[in-house]
């Protein structure tokens, strides 16, 4: 049994009924699932991505979407501890083929911090730099203004557009130069997000963007809003 899934505090049943996206078939650069042969999803064959390479410990959907939920909206702080083990040994195997120097997160608005009392993604990306022992950059990044939910809009383009300049560096470019940045997330669908700020890190001089996320989707180019997306907005 894997250390990922035999030192996390999941009950056996729902083990039994994960899927780790390091046991099937996944893109190449965004890291969804893939149902066929082909080594790239849809997305990323129709588009150039500004971050090396994605991925993501489990899909997301089922008993994951709801903890992910749980995490970021119900409170759930004391999830951390699981998600950020299985985050590290999602990307251990790739920190040991090219090391990464730094950790960066996802970035909050002030306010939404404030709304919801803790950042979930600089929490996870915290203890991930610490079992690494690189520096996290906390605040790298930063979000200068709310946008819509990307939950509510359909495709890639439209999710790009929506954050593409909704981020900026707060530390000097020379400290991201030349360097390989692991970025930590919570959940990448089209990479939109993911590569809005990594544009950002590609700017500053970054060698390589490594994203890593707890779960990870690939949706269809402009496919319509379903009912577990109308959640995220609500829930």
């Amino acid at each position: 049994m894997k250390p990922a899934k035999s030192r996390v505090a999941i009950c056996p049943h729902c083990l039994e009924t994960l899927i780790f996206l390091d046991e099937v078939p996944t893109c190449r650069i965004c890291g969804c699932q893939l149902d066929g042969p082909e080594p790239f999803c849809l997305t990323c064959q129709t588009h150039q991505h500004y971050f090396t390479r994605a991925v993501s410990c489990f899909p997301y959907k089922g008993g994951v979407r709801h903890a992910v939920l749980q995490y970021k909206f119900g409170g759930r702080r004391d999830y951390c501890r699981t998600f950020s083990h299985l985050l590290t040994y999602r990307v251990l195997p790739f920190h040991k083929e090219h090391p990464f120097d730094c950790v960066v997160c996802a970035p909050m608005t002030k306010a939404a911090l404030a709304e919801r009392g803790y950042h979930q993604t600089a929490l996870m990306a915290s203890r991930v730099a610490d079992a690494l022992q690189i520096p996290f950059l906390a605040d790298a990044l930063v979000k200068t203004k709310e946008t819509k939910k990307q939950s509510t809009l359909s495709g890639y383009s439209e999710r790009f557009k929506n954050v593409e300049k909704a981020f900026a560096l707060s530390l000097p470019k020379s400290m991201f130069a030349g360097k390989n940045i692991l970025l930590i997330d919570d959940v990448l669908t089209t990479g939109a997000t993911a590569d809005a700020l990594a544009k950002i890190l590609d700017a500053a001089g970054a060698k390589r963007i490594f994203v890593a996320t707890l779960a990870g989707t690939q949706k269809e180019l402009y496919e319509p809003v379903t009912e577990e997306d109308e959640l995220m907005v609500t829930y």
